[in-house]
Parts: structure tokens; sequence; C-alpha cells
């Protein structure tokens, strides 16, 4: 008969209102699997993302891929989201939906780059986000983040203060703040609260107690015996009131029929009153007294105490005789530290994960009979504290030891003599075991198969382990990893059935012991197998890595390493992406390997500072990513131009800081690639012709020749046109001075300091179509450029975009800090757009002879008179309808916007045209004789000699006869002829005057020309009208 525990409590039976005894019973009958659910996302999204490929949002849907190791450096890899380069000055948001709905209770987000900076969650509830959790400077609210280390990959946990009690499959993480540095995430998993809670919740809002009317069918049988199962899972709060719901057993509304119940709720308990497994499974509060609980038919005590987070009871006296199970029985029950010396465990054979995370535990349990059991799996997990003699145990049938120390901070005791000839699996067993350091050299590791992560964070062991047995072992992945103090002679271990020895001897920093006679043969992963070993030199040229096919980062950062391994078979190799990262000493004759198979090399040679050797007859015909490849591999330059790069589609970073390299590479085919920002960004000495590329894949080439100090080759012809981001392409470069003007920047949105202190610059770039621009802060400054080009640049830009009626973008940023202008006009079209324009001002004294020539009116309605100026001017009114006068030299009069009245004077003056909407102007004084001129080169800037130009201008005369020249700068031919005021031309046909679609942007009257139908024709072609 199984033991309960009764509590009093106010029962209401329909009726009548008195108090009874409620039974809550302390067994649990026949165990539901309550495992909680966890989802990896299925779709995602981002108020920003670096690029719609690299570190995008979609990069966080499922599980973790970036290949980084949580507790490991934290680094920028692509296959993890990160925000905009615009927005890591601000908060951001990462929306992920997931495929089940659940009652939300933790989200776990595996952090690659500045762990911690998630401030809130929010959790889509019918259709709208509703906060749930908060963390500012004044601390948390909803719940509590763990999980974070600083600078370091971290599965960062967000667990709410109580599951929510609504289902969702959709979130939204708010990550990032106003510090100037990016965020990245990699994957987020969804955990929910035990599916059991909506059984329960169900019941009490049907039962009456959840302050609505009770449902008339009320609780069945079948759903008391549920409750019952359950109910000691949920002995707090609401779900209390479950096990008061009214049955239909009777209906009971006496005392008597009330034991009725009881007895039938009494009879369920008793029938499998042996299995507790879960008995108070996540009772995070539970800590009765239940000391004088009847154990002695139990045989199942898995999940007994799971994550019973106050529980610390004296259950010493217990009779477990009968227990074969006790698997994760004190998991997660932190403070549980009581004295269980005198259990009898002698049946146990299941203690997996018995004491994991119960973090303060350490009682003496050195004498039980442990001779049973099988498995030990985690059994002292995150056991921090414990550290007690178990010396004596008797571990002869334990098949499974992995994980069995792993993060046991404090234990250091003698378990030298265990009888462990029949463990297969040892991986992780001394994992994070940080004090560690025993004689453990005698063990019988004839049968163990797994020896993965075993002495990973062992940074304090250090013991001859030399004569091992390891002839089974086919896993020795990250055994010795951070296992910063080792350094034994096991150079004669037979390991040639392992397979896997990546990690190996990652950050193992004082390893330096000769393994050259290793039997590898099998193996097939090495990748970051001495990653930071930084002392590690020995001689492994004649190791048969034949079958390996991954070799990433195996001699990364082994900055002591300096072996001839000239003579391995690498045919099979896919992926030596960082293999000589950092290995700063490396310089080895490794011309003749075979890399036929190799699709990555991303890194490879990066910071290998001293690496020079001839590699320019590899095939490297399969490379897809080159990234970082030679980046600060300063010593380098031999000749690669017979590469064939073909297949490449990465080439970021690849020569950064390649100081010595100055190759001829004209001839690769980079047809394919679509990444060359920082390309060669401070390549110091390259300076070669690579013209002739191919990069109309390329979308982003921001820093491409940054600080690349003596570039300068005609790269003029490159069809940028899929560009996106030219951010410092060009700045710092001190001799480039090539003409990019046809370059097609239509697509490129940030020209932020592209060629920001390039010294000797002074090109036209007037003709770039600009209608995609977003920012182009400090762009010239500090450049050669002239105040004729720049000009060309203002008059060009602030027309960019007549031909395809597409505005240009507002509110842009642009920098030319040295530079003055003259095209005031052109310059106040930008500032229209709400343009912010830093440069050297107005240049007014063009013939820098101490004389103004250059006037510009304030943006209203000016007149300037300047007729009796002493030498040729420049006029400007800007905006509003100007009247402007000339001296009697060859000046140039600039409208503007709005209806201006123009005038030369004597001399050969130049009436330009480079606005748009330039109104209706009058030129009072057009003289063909002294050789004035319309320029409207600008403004038609779609013209070409081949179009008709007719569909450009049409040539009219009002009612003086006097010339109308009509411009349709798109070249359009149904408005071709467009009038801005009927009134003034009342020699029209009546076709012309009843066409109420057209709507002329220019329209000027030559009042002292008399009209002609030959005019036209002959002002365009003895070049008074300058159209191209």
């Amino acid at each position: 008969m199984a033991n309960t525990t009764k509590h009093t409590s106010t029962s209401k039976t329909s009726g009548s209102c008195s108090t009874n005894e409620i039974t809550r019973f302390t067994p649990k009958v026949d165990a539901i699997e309550l495992s909680t659910a966890k989802q990896w996302a299925i779709a995602a999204s981002a108020s920003s993302e670096y690029t719609t490929t690299r570190y995008s949002a979609n990069q966080v849907i499922g599980a973790p891929d970036t290949g980084l190791i949580t507790g490991g450096d934290q680094q920028e890899i692509d296959k993890a989201w990160a925000e905009a380069r615009s927005k890591i000055n601000e908060s951001n948001t990462l929306t992920l939906t997931y495929s089940e709905p659940v009652y939300i209770k933790d989200i776990v987000a595996r952090e690659t780059w500045n762990a911690g900076a998630i401030s809130k969650v929010e959790v889509m509830k019918d259709g709208v986000f509703v906060t749930v959790y908060t963390k500012t400077d004044a601390g948390e609210t909803g719940g509590t983040m763990s999980g974070v280390q600083v600078g370091k990959v971290s599965d960062t946990k967000i667990s709410l203060t109580h599951a929510l009690d609504y289902l969702s499959n959709k979130i939204r993480l708010t990550v990032g703040n106003n510090a100037n540095e990016y965020n990245e995430i990699d994957a987020v998993q969804l955990i929910s609260a035990p599916v059991f809670a909506d059984i329960l919740n169900k019941i009490y809002e049907d039962s009456g107690y959840a302050g609505n009317t009770p449902d008339d069918d009320k609780t069945t049988v079948e759903q008391l015996s549920v409750v019952v199962k359950g109910v000691n899972y949920y002995l707090e709060d609401r779900y209390q009131a479950a096990i008061k719901a009214k049955t239909d057993f009777t209906n009971p509304t006496d005392s008597a029929a009330q034991a009725i119940m009881t007895d039938e709720v009494t009879t369920l308990v008793t029938e499998q009153s042996a299995n507790l497994s879960s008995l108070y499974y996540g009772q995070t509060f539970f800590n009765d007294d239940i000391s004088d609980m009847d154990t002695s038919l139990a045989t199942n005590m898995s999940f007994m105490f799971y994550y019973n987070e106050a529980f610390n009871q004296d259950i010493g006296n217990w009779n477990v005789g009968k227990v074969v199970n006790m698997n994760r029985i004190f998991s997660g029950a932190a403070i549980f530290n009581q004295d269980i010396s005198d259990w009898d465990v002698s049946k146990v054979v299941d203690m997996s994960s018995m004491f994991s995370c119960t973090t303060i535990f350490n009682q003496n349990i050195g004498d039980w009979d442990v001779g049973k059991v099988v498995n030990m799996n985690s059994m002292f997990t995150n056991t921090v504290t414990f550290n007690r003699n178990i010396g004596n145990w008797n571990v002869g049938k334990v098949t499974d030891m992995s994980a069995m120390f792993y993060s046991a901070e404090s234990f250091n005791q003698d378990i030298g003599d265990w009888d462990v000839s029949k463990v297969v699996n040892m991986s992780s067993i001394f994992n994070r075991a940080t004090a560690f350091n025993q004689d453990i050299g005698n063990w019988n590791v004839n049968s163990v198969v797994d020896m993965g992560w075993m002495f990973s964070n062992a940074t304090a062991f250090n013991q001859n382990i030399g004569r091992w047995n390891v002839d089974e072992v086919t896993n020795m992945n990250a055994m010795f990893h951070y296992a910063i103090t080792f350094n034994q002679d096991i150079g004669g271990w037979n390991i040639g059935n392992v397979t896997n020895t990546s990690l190996m001897f990652y950050q193992a920093k004082v390893f330096n012991q000769d393994i050259g006679n290793w039997n590898v043969s099998k193996v097939t992963n090495m990748s970051y197998m001495f990653f930071g070993a930084h002392v590690f030199n020995q001689d492994i040229g004649s190791w048969d890595v034949s079958k390996v096919t991954d070799m990433r980062g195996v001699f990364f950062n082994a900055t002591a390493f300096n072996q001839d391994i000239g003579g391995w078979n690498v045919d099979k190799v896919e992926n030596m992406s960082s293999m000589f990262s950092s290995a700063i000493v490396f310089n080895q004759n490794i011309s003749n390997w075979n890399v036929n198979e190799v699709t990555n090399m991303r890194g490879m040679f990066y910071c290998a500072k001293a690496f020079n050797q001839d590699i320019g007859d590899w095939d490297v015909g399969k490379v897809t990513d080159m990234s970082y490849m030679l980046s600060n591999a300063t010593a380098f330059n031999q000749d690669i131009g017979s590469w064939n790069v073909g297949e490449v589609t990465d080439m970021s970073w690849m020569f950064f800081g390649i100081t010595a390299f100055n190759q001829n590479i004209g001839d690769w085919n980079v047809s394919k690639v679509t990444d060359m920002n920082w390309m060669f960004s401070q390549a110091k000495t390259f300076n070669q012709d690579i013209g002739n590329w191919d990069v109309s894949k390329v979308t982003d080439v921001s820093y491409m020749f940054s600080d690349a100090t003596v570039f300068n080759q005609n790269i003029g012809n490159w069809n940028v046109g899929e560009v996106t981001d030219m951010w410092h392409m060009l700045s710092y470069t001190d001799t480039f001075n090539q003409d990019i003007g046809n370059w097609d920047v239509s697509k490129v949105a940030d020209m932020e300091e592209m060629l920001y202190y390039a010294k000797a610059f002074n090109q036209d770039i007037g003709n770039w179509n600009i209608k995609n621009l977003e920012a182009a802060n400090n762009m010239l400054n500090y450049t050669a450029f002239s105040t004729e080009n720049y000009d060309l640049l203002l008059a060009g830009w602030s027309d960019v975009n007549v031909t395809d009626n597409e505005g240009i973008k507002t509110g842009v940023s642009f920098g030319a800090n040295n530079t003055k202008y003259t095209n005031a006009t052109a310059r106040q079209a930008l500032l229209d757009k709400n343009w912010t324009i830093t440069d050297n001002g107005l240049l007014n004294d063009s013939n820098n002879n101490g004389v103004e020539d250059v006037f510009v009116g304030n943006n209203a309605k000016n007149t300037i008179d300047k007729s009796g100026h002493r030498e040729a001017i420049t006029l400007h009114g800007l905006g509003d309808n100007d009247t402007l006068i000339g001296s009697n030299h060859a000046d140039t009069l600039y409208g503007g916007a709005g209806d201006d009245t123009l005038t030369g004077n004597a001399g050969a003056d130049t009436f330009v045209y480079s606005y748009q909407n330039a109104g209706h102007d009058i030129i009072k004084d057009f003289n063909i004789g002294e050789g004035d001129k319309i320029n409207l080169s600008y403004l038609m800037d779609g013209y070409q000699e081949d179009k008709v130009l007719s569909d450009y201008l049409t040539l009219l005369s009002n009612s003086k006869n006097q010339a109308v020249l009509h411009i349709s700068a798109n070249g359009n031919s149904n408005v071709a002829v467009v009038i801005t005021n009927i009134d003034d031309v009342d020699g029209l046909s009546n076709d012309l005057n009843s066409d109420a679609t057209r709507n002329d942007s220019t329209a000027i009257t030559l009042e002292n020309i008399a009209y002609s139908e030959e005019l036209l024709n002959n002002l365009v072609d003895n070049g008074y009208i300058v159209l191209i």
C-alpha cells in the first residue's frame, strides 16, 4: 500500500459548502513521458542583416552549423546572423518561427559573437507580439539569463519565470545596443514546458476552480486517472486544484461518498506504487518532509527529483534495496546535499546522470556497492563541489563512463585502481574536471572505443598514460582539447583504428611529444588537430593521411610548427580552410601536393607570416572559397597567375596585408566571384594589371583596395553593375588615379569614404548613375579632386535620372572637403533633395587673380546685374524666377529652377541647362554672331547622334514670331512638344493645343531670334545648341 500525505483544503460540492480532507498522493502512477519539446527555427527574418547571403537571417534556421564550440573563443562566421553594418549602433530584431506551437518555457541562443546581447523576448499571442522578458541595466524581468561567457561562443539561455499559459510558435528577439560592435547568432532553440500542463489546464478550467461555470460533462474516471498519474509534477499554484475537480463517481454530497471517491483514487495509486520515476519531476519549490515515505517496493527512481531546485530533505533512511534504475534521480536538484551513504544500491544498474547539476552535493558515498552498475554516464556532471573518495568502488561491470566527471571541478581523488576493463565509452569523462590530476596510467582501457573529449579542459591533468592499450579506439576527437598542462609521451600508442583526431591537441599549449610513428591511416578528419598547440614541432612527415578529407585548421596557430610534410598524400582532402592560419614559422615545400579535390581554402595561409613556397602549379579548379587565403601572409610572393579559379565565389580578404605580393594574376577567371571586399586592402606592393577581370557577378567591393598604397592600374572597363557596396573601396590608395568614369554604379547604395585619402585621384565621375546611392559620407575627402571635375560631378549627379525618369535618393551625405565648386546650380539641385554636402565652398575667383567672377543667388527671386564687370563671369540664379544680366565678356549663365530672364550682353555667352524642371526661360539677346550657345548636354543625357532629334527638341514660333525651343529631356516622342504656357504660343496648330497630357519640363524663348523651319537644325549643326 502506497504511503500518502494528507492536507486539509476547502472543497465545494453542489448543494453544500463544507471542509473536507483531500488526499494528496505522493507516489505517482504509471509515469507519463513528459519530455520537453525542443525545436529549431524553420523560418527567420530580421530588421537588418549584414547581407542577404552572408550573415543573413536565414543562417539562424535549423541547428547550429558554424562549427564553433561552446566555450571557445568567439569568431566571426558567416553562417550566423549579424545586423547590417549601418545598424550596429542600435538594437535589431530577429523574428523566428517554429513548426509546433508550444507552451514556451526557455529560449537558448547560440551566440557566436558578443554573447549576452539579447535584451528583450517577445512571443506572438493572438497575432500580436507580447513582451515576456526584458533585460536592462536595472535588472531582468520575466525570467533570468544564464550561460553567457564573455568573449566566448555561448549557449545563452533565457528561462522564463513561468511557462507561458498559451500556445505559440513565433518569437522575436531584440539584440544589441548602441555599442559599436556586431552581434552574431547561429541558431535559437525553443524549449516548451512539459505538454502535460495542457491536460491539467483543461481539467482545471472544466472543474469550476478557474472561476468559471463547471463543465456539464464533468471530469471522467479516465481524466481523474490521468490527473493522479501526473499531479505530483504540478503540486504548486493552480495545478493542485485539478485533483479537486468534480467527478461523475456519483457526484458525492456527503462524507461517505467522498470516501468512496478517495478509495477509487487510492486504488489507482496502489496498483503501481513501485514506479516512482519522475515523481517530483520539475516541482521547482517542492521541499516537503518525505523521510517516512515507504519506498520498499520501488524499483525505478529515475528522474524522481529531476530539477527540484528547492529540495533538500533527509531521505537517508529510505529503503532503496530493490531499486534498479536511479538515472537522473537528483539531476538538477541544485541544493540537495543529504547523507545517503547508507543507501543499499546493490541492485542498481543505471546511475547515469544521477547527481548531474547537484551543485553542492558532497557526501561520502565511497562505501556504496555499485557492483551491478552498467551505466555511469554523466553521473557527476556539474557536481562542482563533489570531492569524495570513491576509489574503492567496484566498477567492473560499467560499460559507459562518458562525461562521468564532466565539470566536476573539485574532484581529484585516486581512482587509479578502478577496473575499467569493460568500459567502451570514456568520451568527456574528465572534460572540464579542472582539478583532476591522478595517476590512472594502469587503467585497462582495452575495450574503450570512444575517447573523444576525454581530457578536454582538464587543465591540471599531466599523468603518464603512455602504456595504455588504445587499439580499439576509433574516436580521439578533442581528446586533449585545452589540456593546457599535458605533455606526456604517448608516441607508442597504436591508433590504427582511429578515424577522427579533430581538435585532438586543440590549445594543448605545452604538448610536444614525438608522435611521428602513429598509424593514422584510417583517420578521415584532422580538423583543428594542432590548433593552438604552441610548442608542438615534431616530425610527422611520414604520416599516412591518404584517407583524410578534412584538414581545416589542422595547424591553426601552431606557432612553433615547421616540419617537412611535403610528402603527405592529400589526394582526398576537400577542406583546407585555415590549415596553416597563424602558423607563423611554417615555410615548407608543399608544392607537390595534389589539392584537386579541395573546395575550401578559406584562410589557409592567414597570418602564415613566414610562408613563401611555390604553389603555383596547384590544381585549385574545385575551390569555391579563397577568402582570407593569403591574408597577412607577409612574406608570400609566388607566381600563382596560372591558377584556375573559375569556381571561386568568395575572394574577400584574400590578399589583405600581404605586403610582399606583386604577381601577375591578370588572367584569372573571376567570373563567378561575388565577394571581393578587402581583397587587396593593405597589399602595399601590389600593382598588377587586373583590368580585364570579369567582375560582373561581384556585389561587394568594400575596402577592396583600401591602403593598397601603390596600386594604380586601369580598371575603368570593369563591369560593376551588380555591386551594391563600395564603402572604402579605394581609400588611402596614395597613387590611384585611373579613369573609372564609365562604371555602372546604378546598384551601389554605399560609397561612404570610397576614395577617402586617395591623394592622387582626380577623374571625371560625373556620368555615374547614382540613383540608388544612400551614403557617400567623406567620399572624396582628402583627394586631389579638382573644381572642374567636382562641377562635372555635381552637374551629372543632379540630373542623373533624367533618362530613366527615376529620382535620386534623398537625405544622402556627401563629402569632398578639399574641393571648391563653381556649379552652384547643380549643387543646389542636390541640396533640394535634402543632401548634406561637405566641401571647401564656392570658388568665386576661378582665375585666381583676386577678381570675383562667380555670382550666386540665394534660391529666392533675384536680380543679378553684372553688366559692368571687367571680365567673364558665371551667374547662378538658383531657384525662383530670376533675372540674370551678364557682362560684355564670354559669360556662363545658369537659370536654374523657375521662369528666368537671361541677358548675356556682348561676348560669346553660354546658357547652361542642367535642371530637369528649368521652367520657361527667356533669353533676351541670344546672338549667333557673337558665338552664343545653349548647352543642353547635362539635361539631355539620353540623347545620342543616332537618335531622332525631334523626339527631344522642337522649335516653334510664338505670336511675335520669336523662336521658342521646347525640350523633352527623356526623348519620349509622345511628349516631345510640351507647352508651359499656351497663351504665349498662339501660333501652334490645333493638334498641339489640344494635347492636355503634355507638361514640358523646359521651354526657352529666344526673344531676338526670328523663327524659321530650318532654324533648329542650323543651331544644332553649327554648335549653337550643344546636345552631347
